[in-house]
């Protein structure tokens, strides 16, 4: 009898403090915004017009709904568990605020790299994971422009210390997929690598926050944004050229996954025109 094969989840050495450096600094950021929200003014009245904003913050990076197909056209389609890992993020916009309650602008943004590996979560013809391949290595980074829309209700409010906010951006972005390595010990090769790929497409997110104005009355207004946002890049898939040394064959179907993340960020918005 062929003994089974005991399933380990292949996490990058770097996931474990890169996940609890995420939520750190979701934590730091909270404490910034909440001491810059007990020492601030009343949000000043009369900001309409143009404005900048650069944000800085932390990705949570997590490939969703990931597969392949190998080394045959006759092999089950492997279903992997993204494992997320954290990188940095950074954003450009500028925009108009109308300060009737909406604001929005245009952003260049982009994540630092991140681990895109994955674990055997199913095959299409339900035979177990033991005797199919976990992604082992590879690696994503994202930049991307997208159209920005916030709501605030409460931006008539000149007494408010913390202005609320939601928001939702649609946009275009470009995936790169590292160098991936498939690592399977029930095969006569137990690890092969493949080439990356890239891939442009549809982005989207959604998100909330708070703003706090930074500067004196009087002063040009500085104000502090500290957000949590929901986006998703888009699907990007790797090449199924093998790298030399993993042998000659390609599989039909190389890995492949919808990139996502949660980010949060602190950032500043400042308006271009003198108030």
């Amino acid at each position: 009898m062929t003994p089974t094969r005991q399933k380990t989840t292949a996490l990058s050495p770097w996931s474990l403090p890169r996940t609890i450096a995420f939520w750190a600094g979701a934590s730091a950021i909270a404490s910034i915004a909440l001491l810059s929200a007990a020492q601030a003014d009343p949000m000043a009245p009369g900001l309409t017009g143009g404005y900048a904003r650069l944000e800085l913050g932390l990705a949570q990076v997590t490939p969703q709904s990931g597969n392949w197909m190998g080394p045959s056209m006759s092999a089950p389609l492997v279903s992997f568990s993204g494992n997320s890992d954290t990188a940095g993020f950074a954003e450009l916009a500028f925009g108009y605020d109308w300060q009737n309650g909406w604001r929005s602008d245009l952003s260049i943004f982009g994540t630092g790299t991140a681990d895109a590996t994955g674990t055997c979560a199913s095959a299409s013809d339900n035979s177990s994971c033991s005797g199919h391949a976990d992604i082992t290595a590879a690696t994503i980074k994202t930049k991307g422009l997208m159209a920005n829309v916030f709501y605030v209700p409460m931006a008539s409010s000149s007494q408010s210390t913390v202005q609320p906010y939601v928001t939702a951006g649609l946009g275009v972005a470009r995936n790169d997929l590292g160098e991936w390595t498939r690592r399977n010990p029930s095969s006569s090769q137990v690890e092969r690598s493949f080439e990356g790929g890239s891939s442009t497409g549809l982005a989207w997110s959604i998100g909330v926050g708070a703003s706090v104005q930074l500067s004196k009355a009087g002063d040009w207004p500085v104000m502090l944004d500290a957000s949590w946002r929901y986006f998703d890049f888009g699907h990007v898939s790797g090449s199924t050229a093998p790298l030399p040394g993993s042998g000659g064959s390609t599989p039909p179907k190389a890995y492949n996954f919808d990139n996502t993340a949660q980010v949060i960020s602190l950032g500043l918005r400042i308006p271009l025109q003198n108030p």
